[in-house]
Parts: structure tokens; sequence; C-alpha cells
């Protein structure tokens, strides 16, 4: 058995490790603080169904409810900007729906290196122009379960302030020659927490503000097999 992590380095090299081991395409990166420090990963992203999608799952999964952004062009090598944003990146309505690998819970930098544990990506996209003042001062955001508001935020978004996520994202991948592409999706931190799906499955909407509702239906869970 491999040993922990013991650092930021470390945690970050086991991502990019379990990507090429799993044989999935890099579509986009996780940014965020955890452990009172700024995080990013990379996210196995397939193509985003922005069609109301209904999903068949493992048990175990959780469910994100997220603003983020989809780079129309390559992202410059310096430092971005908040207010560049909407020249170059269309907002996201996002539901990000995850699994740990961990069989019990865990801490440190072992969660930082697990956080490529990503099952499926469901979006929406906002159209015509938009403000960057709502990436970190948020409308009302609310999660709903089988038409039952579960969650709600308001106010500061909870990784805030986003331009050190941004600089810290850039700065990793220019290190590790990570080339950034146009079309990859740049999620910001969960704004609802990370939610069990129920056993039985349900239905979901997402609503944050004026921007497109999002839904999804998630089928029953499935036993992972062994």
């Amino acid at each position: 058995m491999s040993p922990a992590p013991q650092t930021m380095a470390e945690a970050e090299a086991i991502q990019l490790a379990t990507l090429s081991a799993l044989g999935v395409r890099r579509g986009g990166w996780k940014l965020g603080r955890a452990e009172g420090q700024i995080i990013s990963a990379p996210m196995p992203v397939g193509p985003v169904d922005e069609a109301q999608p209904v999903l068949t799952l493992p048990s175990g999964t959780r469910i994100e409810l997220e603003l983020a952004l989809r780079f129309r062009d390559v992202p410059p090598s310096d430092a971005l900007e908040l207010q560049a944003l909407p020249g170059i990146a269309d907002l996201v309505v996002l539901f990000e729906f995850v699994r740990t690998r961990f069989s019990a819970p865990a801490s440190g930098y072992d969660r930082i290196a697990d956080c490529i544990s990503n099952e499926r990506v469901v979006a929406v996209t906002a159209s015509g122009s938009w403000s960057p003042a709502i990436l970190e001062s948020l409308p009302l955001v609310q999660l709903f379960l089988d038409g039952a508001e579960i969650a709600r935020h308001e106010g500061a978004h909870p990784a805030a302030s986003l331009a050190p996520l941004l600089g810290a994202w850039q700065a990793r991948c220019a290190g590790a020659g990570l080339a950034l592409a146009a079309g990859e999706i740049v999620t910001l931190g969960s704004l609802t927490g990370v939610l069990p799906v129920p056993p039985e499955g349900a239905e979901y909407l997402g609503r944050i503000g004026d921007l497109p509702p999002l839904r999804c239906r998630v089928r029953p869970l499935e036993t992972a097999r062994a």
C-alpha cells in the first residue's frame, strides 16, 4: 500500500497518477479550499448533458450544486482577472455527482488526493452577458429533492475570494506543464455542501437566482460491483 501523501505536491501527483491509471480524459478542474488551503484537481468530465438527463449512478454517490466556468477560449498564461472572465468564459450552473474511494472517513491530504472522484457532471449554460460579481456575492441558491428544498445558500461564495483560486490553479498547471484548453469546465466549489443521493433515486432541481434552472433525475442507485 502506498503511503499517505504528506504534502500538497504529493496529493496533486496522486491526482494525476490516478487520472492516468483510469485512462479517462480530463475535461475540467475543481477549484476550492480544503484543510485551510487552496486546492485544485483535474476532473474526468465527459460530454456535458444539458437536456435534463436521467442518470444511473452507483451507491454512495453524493451531489453538489455549483457555479462553474466553461472557457470558450484558452485562458491566458498571465493571472486571470475576475473582470475579464465574461469575455472568455460562459457561466454554468452545475451538478457534480461524486463518490469517495475511501471506505472510512479521510482527512488531510488524503481528501485532496481523492478529489478526482467524479461520477458525472450535468450542467446548463447561462446565455448572454453576465457580471463577475455573481461569482463572489451570490443570489439565492436552492437545491430541491423531489420538490422539497434540502439546501440553500445566499451571500458570499463559500470559497471566496475566488481570484487566488484561479491564480493558484494557473500556477499549478504552468508548473506541471499542463496545457489549458478551450471547452474545459472549471468549478468553484460546492454552494450546498456534499449531500447523499438517496438509494431510491431522486428528482433534482437546482436554482441560482435568475440563472437557468438545472434539472435531472437519478434512477435507484446501483450497488457497486466488487
